[in-house]
């Protein structure tokens, strides 16, 4: 029930890391989130993922089937309203290494700032070592949850 699709490692906002100079967020996102996300939902546990996002382009666009996980009206920080996430399980494949974690989507409804184009998908996931944007990767996604449009669209 799995397909594969290879993108492009590309840089996103940084926000999720706490690596741009002007976030809200010195820790980052991702660090904020992990105890709320768990304490909601034991199983998304990001505490041990690194705390940021794998932006991956793919040239498809793709939608959600039937999440793996899903969050609905967290309320993460005090500085915009709750957000709906959604977390679909995958693999990331480079560089004869198997990586397992999550597509991270915070639905674009709830969502205030720093949206990303339809053809990118944010994954969580423990650090790869050596992976720099540009590297060419392969994902593997569960079809039951998630599917890629067999069209492709401009990124």
């Amino acid at each position: 029930m799995n397909s594969r699709i290879e993108g492009l490692i590309k840089e996103g906002y940084r926000v999720a890391s706490g690596l741009t100079a002007f976030s809200p967020y010195p820790r980052g996102t991702i660090a904020m989130q992990a105890l709320v996300f768990k304490s909601l939902d034991p199983e998304v546990d990001l505490t041990h993922f690194f705390h940021g996002t794998l932006n991956v382009a793919v040239a498809r666009r793709w939608r959600m089937v039937k999440p793996w996980k899903a969050l609905p009206q967290v309320k993460w920080a005090d500085t915009h309203p709750p957000e709906d996430f959604y977390f679909m399980r995958c693999r990331v494949l480079c560089s004869n290494m198997s990586i397992t974690g999550y597509i991270y989507y915070p639905s674009p409804e709830t969502k205030t700032v720093h949206f990303q184009d339809s053809s990118t998908l944010e994954i969580v996931a423990p650090k790869i070592e050596g992976i720099k944007y540009g590297d060419r990767v392969k994902i593997e996604i569960d079809r039951r949850e998630m599917e890629i449009e067999t069209n492709s669209c401009s990124t």
